[in-house]
This record gives structure tokens, C-alpha cells and sequence, in this order.
């Protein structure tokens, strides 16, 4: 998994949005049946486990790779502040730099940057389609709210 996009008005915007990337993938592979059917579940407001889908995070500096790896273990349901990511991270000093990685995060859902919020519990930026109005969206269905009617 290099890319995960979300969030498009129609399906045209998807494409143009993962044609900026020129990651290939096998589309008929079984992970990607199984992810397929994990992205649904959540979708539908199942609390799933993204932890063994695999990425490549071979391209990422060593800063963003334990940010990224420290966001992947942060539980549905559960929010942490920008200032903790750093912290899990090994650089408590370095929140705005994990706000960084946090807004040029790919794999939204897959690594859940929706759950890492401001220290003042503000919603911080989100960079999926919608903005901040996702990530509240994404946030309110995993508090167990209807966010869609």
C-alpha cells in the first residue's frame, strides 16, 4: 500500500487525485480483496484493525517513519495530541514537525492522522477532501455517532 484516497465528490476526482501518484498496484491480489473489504467495514462504522495491512514505507525519512509507525498504534476511538505523536516518536520537543508528517500522510484510515488533534483538543488540519469537516466526520463515527444519514 503507497496511496489511500477518500472523500472525492466523483469518481474522476479520485482518479486525478491517485494519478498524481505513479505507484503501481495489483488490484486482483488478495490483500488488496481483504483491505478492500476492512476500508467498507469501517466505512460502515465497524471498528477495524489496519495493523497488518503492509506499506511501503521505505522512502521515509527516520523521523517520519516513528511518527507514522507511532499514529499506526494510536486505537480507534482513541485521539492523541500532536505534542504526545512526537513524544511516542522520540522527539517530545518536535509536535509541529509531527503535525508535518501527520499533513502529508498518504494512507489516511491506514495510518489514522484523523486521530491526532491539537493539545488543546482543537481538530488541527486534515488534508483529505473536506478538511476538518472529514476528519470531525471520521471522528464522530468512531465515538460511535451517525454521521451519515
Amino acid at each position: 500500500m503507497v496511496r489511500l484516497t477518500f472523500g472525492h465528490s466523483t469518481q474522476r476526482q479520485c482518479s486525478d487525485q491517485l494519478s498524481l501518484e505513479q505507484a503501481q498496484a495489483d488490484n486482483h491480489s488478495a490483500e488488496y480483496s481483504q483491505l478492500s473489504e476492512q476500508l467498507q467495514a469501517y466505512a460502515e462504522g465497524v471498528a477495524v484493525d489496519f495493523a497488518d495491512t503492509t506499506l511501503d514505507l521505505r522512502t521515509m525519512t527516520p523521523f517520519r517513519l516513528r511518527a507514522t509507525k507511532a499514529c499506526r498504534n494510536v486505537l480507534y476511538g482513541q485521539t492523541i495530541s500532536y505534542a504526545e505523536l512526537a513524544r511516542r516518536a522520540g522527539s517530545p520537543q518536535a509536535a509541529r514537525a509531527a503535525g508535518n508528517v501527520m499533513s502529508k500522510n498518504p494512507i489516511a484510515i491506514i495510518v489514522p492522522c484523523h486521530r491526532i488533534i491539537g493539545s488543546a483538543n482543537s481538530l488541527g488540519g486534515f488534508s483529505a477532501p473536506d478538511g476538518i469537516r472529514m476528519k470531525r466526520r471520521l471522528l464522530d463515527m468512531e465515538a460511535g455517532e451517525r454521521v451519515f444519514t
